[in-house]
């Protein structure tokens, strides 16, 4: 069980640094273990993916409230997830960030 849980947190750390190059999106500094909370930086933005991503099949993204600011939330567990998972679930991410 720790190895796939140390897995799991690299594979959070990959997405995590994936975020943070990207210079529209804000990675929240609390985010740790297997879960990354992001948002983009204009709030309407934000607001419209969060209520896109919720009707996605392709990816299950939550959302939070971090002080009184609305964030996505991803969690990342599971064995059968690997980098290309990871990259695809950023790909996603962008591709909805970008139809709105």
């Amino acid at each position: 069980i720790s190895k796939l849980i140390t897995r799991n947190i690299i594979l959070a750390d990959i997405l995590k640094n994936m975020i943070s190059n990207n210079s529209d999106l804000y990675l929240h500094p609390g985010s740790n273990l297997g879960v990354v909370c992001f948002k983009h930086i204009n709030h309407e933005i934000n607001a419209k993916f969060i209520l896109k991503i919720q009707k996605n099949k392709k990816i299950k993204i939550g959302h939070t409230k971090i002080k009184n600011e609305k964030y996505s939330r991803i969690s990342i567990l599971g064995e059968d997830l690997d980098i290309e998972i990871i990259k695809n679930v950023y790909q996603e991410i962008i591709n909805n960030f970008e139809e709105i």
